[in-house]
C-alpha cells in the first residue's frame, strides 16, 4: 500500500530500473521457452504423429465415443495440415445406439483440430464438416426426442454429446437427408432434404443456420437462423437469443399432421417471415410477416369458420416488464369471400398492469383502420362474449385516420389520459346513453381536463332513439365545441353548429353541465334560416305524448318559415318547463304559405300566414290570413295547451272568415256538419257575403267526441235552394250550428218578392225542420209564374209554411187565408174580404220516391 492512505500499487514491492531489467529477462526467456515447445508439438505432429494417423483411429474412435457417449467405430483416417491447424478426414464412420445397433453411417467427416484440445487432451474441433449425412429425428410417446439415437431433451441424457458439440468452434452439415417420425402424433414420417446446417460456437454464444427442401406438396425451401446465449446444454430454461425462420411458401392445411397450431386450421397457404426473441422458457418477441391465402380456420370452439381469401401484413407482440404486452399491426389487409375487406392499416397496442409502486398503464395506436370490416371480424375472433355483443350492437363504421390514446390506471376510470384522433365517415348505433350516428369526420383532443372536438358531415345522420322516432338525416353538419373537467362535473361549451337537411337549415349555440344519473343542465340558443313546416313533427321529442304528436304529423300540410328561433335552458329533468317553472322552452316559427289540417274531416286552411310557437308543454298556431273556399281567415287560433299529460291532450281552434256564402256551403258540405243535417245544404247555391265564426274543441285521444260552435252570418244574400224550396232574396241573419245541430231564431229574406222570417231547427234522427211565414203579393206571383189563372188575381196574403228534411225527402206544408186577395173570376171567387178563404197545400214524400201532393181552398 501507498504511505498516506493513497491508491494500492500494480506491484507489492516498488521496482527499481535494475529491478524493471530483471523482470523483462524473465518474461522473454518464458515465451522463448513456450515458442520452442509448440515448436516440438508441431515438429512432433509435422513428421511423426500425423503422417502415422490411421495408427490411432481406435484410440480417437474412443475420444469421440467417450465425447458423443455412444460407440464410434473409424475404418480410416487420414490427415494434413489447414494452415497452422491438423485436418483429419475419417473414412465410413458409424455410429450405435444402446443396443449396439448402427443407427448412423457417415462415409466422410472433415475435422480442423484446436490446439486448446489438443494441450487440454479432449476432442476440441476448430471446425467439423460432414458431407451428405443421413439422420433419424424421432418423438416418443412421451414427448423424448433423439437424433441418430442420441437423447436431445431427456433429462440427465444427451447432455455430454450436446455439451462436446457446442465447445466446437465451427460445424458445418452439407446436403443432409432428415427424416422426421412422430410417434406422439402418429403422423406419417416427413422428409427432409438437401439440408445444409453450420454452427459457430464463440463461448456461451451459439449462432446457427439451416436450410432444407421439404416436400413439394407441403411448403417451398425452409430457412431458419438464430443467435442464442448459454452455457448449460443439459439446462435449455436458462437460455436467451433470437430466431429467424423464412417460408416463402407452404399448404398450412397439409402441416396440421405435424404442426400443433393454437387454432383449428383447416386449410391455407402462404408465406411466412418470422422473428422470435426469447429468454428461457418466456417468450421475449414475436414479429411475423404473412402472406396468406384461402384460410378457413377456427379460432375458438365456440366460434363459427372464419374464411379469408388473403391476409397479409406485419404482426408483433412483445412483453413489456413482467407481465405487460406490446402488440402490433402494420399494413394488414385481407379480405374475406363475403366481401368484408380491410385495407392496409396500422394498429398497435401497449399495457403494462399495475405494480406496487405504479398504477397500470396503456396506449393505443391506429392509423386509416376501417372499423366497420373489424367489427364484422369480431364474430369470428376469440374476444370476451360481452365485447363481441357490444361491437354488435354498436355497429361502428368509418375509417380511423389517426388515433392515440394513453392511459394511467384503471382504463375504464383512468387517473390520467390522454387523447388525440382523426377520423372520416365515423358512425356508431345508439348505445345506451349515447347517440347514433353517422358519416361525421373530424377531429379531437381531450386529457382528464377537458377537451375540443371539430365535426363536419356531409350527408350524416343522427339518431337520439329516446328523443326522436327517426333518424334526423344531415345534408350538411359543422360544430366546433370544447369541455372542461373540474370536480368530476364536465361542462361542455358549444362554440357554434351550423347544420342543414332536406326540412330545416339553421345554427345554434349554447352550454351544456352533464349531471350524473340526470339529464343535464342545457342553455341553448338556436336559429333556423328555413324550415318545412311538413316536417314540424318529425323534431319533436318523445316526451310529447302520442296523441299529439299524431296530430301534428298531419296539421301541416305545407308552408315554410325563413325565421324560427328556439331557447332552451333548464335542467333538462324538468322539460318541458311548464309555465316557465326551472327553465324556459320557446320555440317561435313566422309561416308562410302554408296549409293547415287541423281536424279530421274538417276542410283545411290554406295560403296560412302566421306563427308557430311551442312555449313550455304548449303549441299555439296563431293564423293572421288564410283561406277555405274562397272565405278569407283571420283570425284563427289553434292551441294544443298540453302536449305532454296523457289523457288530457286537446285541440282548441277558435276563428273568423268572412267572404262568400257560396264558401260557406261547401264548408258545411265538406264537415261533419254536412252529415248531422242529412245534406241539408247539399244542392243550394248562393251568391253575396258572409262571416263565419267557429270554435272547435277536440279531444286528440277520442276524436269522435268533438264539441264544435259557431255561426253564420248571411249579408244579404240570394240562396236557391233545393228541395223544392223556393229562392231566397235578401237573406239577412245568422245560422247557428254545433257539432250536432243546426239553428236559425229569425232569418229574413224576400220570397216571391214579398218580406218573409224563416226559422231552422234540426231534430233529433238528423231531421232539420224549417218553419217560414210571409206575406204574398198577387203581382209577385205573376212575375213569379206564366199561369193565365194568377192574372186574375190582385192584392196580397199572408201565408205559413212548414218543411221538413228527413235523409233527402222533404215534406212541405204550406197554409194561406188569402185574406187580401181579389179576382175577376165568376162567383164565388169574386167576393173577397168575406173573413177568410183558407188555402192548404200538402206535399209529402212516400217511402218508394214517390211525391204525394194534396190541395185544399175553402
Amino acid at each position: 500500500m501507498m504511505e498516506g492512505g493513497g491508491e494500492p500499487s500494480l506491484f507489492p514491492l516498488p521496482l527499481t530500473r535494475g529491478g524493471y531489467y530483471r523482470l523483462g529477462r524473465w518474461l522473454a526467456a518464458v515465451l522463448l521457452a513456450a515458442l520452442f515447445l509448440f515448436a516440438g508439438v508441431v515438429l512432433t505432429l509435422r513428421f511423426w504423429l500425423l503422417p502415422n494417423i490411421n495408427q490411432y483411429r481406435n484410440t480417437i474412435a474412443v475420444s469421440i465415443s467417450q465425447a458423443v457417449g455412444r460407440r464410434v467405430t473409424l475404418e480410416r483416417v487420414s490427415a494434413d495440415w489447414a494452415g497452422l491447424r491438423p485436418h483429419l478426414v475419417l473414412w465410413n464412420v458409424a455410429l450405435f445406439d444402446h443396443r449396439r445397433q448402427p443407427v448412423l453411417a457417415l462415409r466422410r467427416v472433415e475435422a480442423v483440430m484446436s490446439w486448446w484440445g489438443l494441450f487440454s487432451g479432449t476432442v476440441r474441433l476448430h471446425r467439423l464438416t460432414i458431407d451428405s449425412p443421413t439422420l433419424t429425428v424421432r418423438r416418443s410417446g412421451d414427448g423424448m426426442i433423439d437424433v441418430a439415437g442420441i437423447p436431445v431433451n431427456r433429462p440427465g441424457s444427451g447432455s455430454g454429446f450436446a455439451g462436446w458439440v457446442l465447445r466446437q468452434q465451427h460445424i458445418l452439415v452439407r446436403n443432409a437427408w432428415v427424416r422426421w417420425r412422430d410417434n406422439l402424433r402418429q403422423a406419417p414420417p416427413l422428409e427432409l432434404k438437401q439440408v445444409n446446417f453450420r454452427l459457430d460456437n464463440n463461448g456461451d454464444r451459439h449462432r446457427f443456420g439451416l436450410t432444407a427442401v421439404p416436400p413439394a406438396s407441403l411448403a417451398s425451401p425452409l430457412d431458419i437462423r438464430g443467435d442464442v446465449r448459454g452455457a448449460a446444454a443439459g439446462n435449455w430454461t436458462n437460455w436467451r437469443g433470437e430466431l429467424y425462420v423464412r417460408l416463402d411458401h407452404a399448404d398450412l392445411g397439409a402441416w396440421r399432421a405435424w404442426l400443433t397450431f393454437p387454432f383449428t386450421l383447416n386449410r391455407g397457404g402462404g408465406g411466412v417471415r418470422l422473428w422470435y426473441t426469447f429468454d428461457g422458457k418466456q417468450s421475449l418477441e414475436v414479429t411475423a410477416d404473412v402472406r396468406l391465402n384461402a384460410i378457413q380456420a377456427r379460432l375458438a370452439d365456440d366460434l363459427p369458420v372464419l374464411s379469408l381469401t388473403r391476409l397479409q401484413g406485419r404482426l408483433g407482440w412483445k412483453r413489456v416488464g413482467d407481465d405487460g404486452f406490446a402488440f402490433s399491426a402494420q399494413q394488414l389487409s385481407l379480405a374475406t369471400p363475403a366481401g368484408i375487406t380491410l385495407a392496409p392499416a396500422d394498429m398497435s397496442m401497449r399495457y403494462s398492469p399495475a405494480a406496487k409502486t405504479s398504477p397500470a398503464q396503456g396506449e393505443i395506436r391506429l392509423q386509416h383502420v376501417a372499423l366497420a370490416p373489424l367489427r364484422k371480424l369480431g364474430a369470428y375472433l376469440p374476444l370476451p362474449a360481452s365485447l363481441r355483443r357490444k361491437l354488435a350492437t354498436i355497429a361502428p363504421q368509418g375509417v380511423v385516420n389517426h388515433f392515440f390514446v394513453n392511459w394511467r390506471g384503471v382504463w375504464s376510470a383512468p387517473q390520467r389520459y390522454r387523447v388525440k384522433g382523426r377520423f372520416t365517415g365515423l358512425g356508431m348505433k345508439p348505445y345506451g346513453a349515447l347517440p347514433g350516428f353517422g358519416g361525421v369526420s373530424g377531429n379531437v383532443t381531450a386529457n382528464e381536463e377537458g377537451g375540443a372536438f371539430s365535426l363536419t358531415s356531409r350527408q350524416g345522420q343522427l339518431v337520439l332513439p329516446r328523443v326522436f322516432r327517426a333518424p334526423l338525416r344531415l345534408k350538411a353538419l359543422a360544430v366546433q365545441a370544447n369541455w372542461t373537467v373540474h370536480n368530476r362535473q364536465v361542462d361542455v361549451n358549444l362554440t357554434n353548429a351550423s347544420f342543414a337537411n332536406a326540412h330545416l337549415a339553421g345554427n345554434a349555440f349554447g352550454h351544456y353541465r352533464l349531471v350524473r344519473g340526470a339529464p343535464g343542465v342545457i342553455d341553448l340558443t338556436a336559429r333556423l334560416s328555413r324550415v318545412d313546416t311538413r316536417y314540424v313533427s318529425h323534431y319533436i321529442p318523445f316526451s310529447v305524448n302520442p296523441d299529439a304528436r299524431r296530430w301534428l304529423d298531419q296539421a301541416f300540410l305545407a308552408g315554410t318559415s325563413t325565421d324560427t328561433r328556439l331557447r332552451l335552458k333548464g335542467n333538462l329533468a324538468d322539460f318541458p318547463f311548464v309555465d316557465d317553472r326551472n327553465g324556459l322552452f320557446r320555440v317561435e316559427a313566422n309561416i308562410r304559405g302554408g296549409a293547415l289540417h287541423y281536424a279530421a274531416g274538417w276542410p283545411q286552411i290554406n295560403n296560412v300566414t302566421g306563427d308557430l310557437l311551442f312555449h313550455g308543454g304548449r303549441m299555439e298556431v296563431h293564423v293572421s290570413h288564410g283561406d277555405i273556399f274562397g272565405m278569407q281567415l283571420g283570425p284563427v287560433r289553434a292551441v294544443i295547451p298540453d302536449l305532454e299529460t296523457a289523457g288530457k291532450e286537446r285541440l282548441e281552434v277558435t276563428g273568423t272568415a268572412a267572404g262568400p256564402t257560396a264558401g260557406m256551403l261547401r264548408f258545411i258540405n265538406h264537415s261533419p256538419l254536412a252529415k248531422k243535417v242529412e245534406g241539408f245544404t247539399e244542392g243550394m247555391r248562393a251568391r253575396g257575403d258572409g262571416r263565419l265564426t267557429l270554435t272547435l274543441h277536440m279531444p286528440l285521444n277520442h276524436v269522435k267526441d268533438t264539441q264544435v260552435t259557431g255561426g253564420y252570418q248571411f249579408i244579404g244574400n240570394r240562396i236557391e235552394g233545393g228541395h223544392d224550396m223556393p229562392v231566397l232574396d235578401q237573406v239577412n241573419g245568422t245560422l247557428r250550428f254545433s257539432e250536432s245541430s243546426v239553428a236559425a231564431d229569425r232569418l229574413s229574406a224576400l220570397i216571391l218578392g214579398g218580406p218573409a222570417s224563416i226559422r231552422i231547427a234540426s231534430r233529433p234522427g238528423g231531421r232539420v225542420q224549417i218553419g217560414a211565414q210571409g206575406r204574398l203579393s198577387a203581382a209577385n206571383l205573376q212575375q213569379a209564374s206564366a199561369n193565365p189563372l194568377l192574372r186574375a188575381l190582385s192584392g196580397a196574403a199572408d201565408w205559413r209554411a212548414r218543411i221538413v228534411l228527413r235523409k233527402q225527402r222533404t215534406d212541405v206544408t204550406l197554409d194561406s187565408s188569402l185574406v187580401g186577395l181579389r179576382s175577376n173570376l165568376p162567383a164565388p171567387f169574386d167576393k173577397p174580404g168575406r173573413g177568410a178563404l183558407p188555402f192548404h197545400l200538402e206535399k209529402r214524400e212516400t217511402g218508394d220516391g214517390q211525391d204525394v201532393v194534396t190541395a185544399a181552398l175553402g
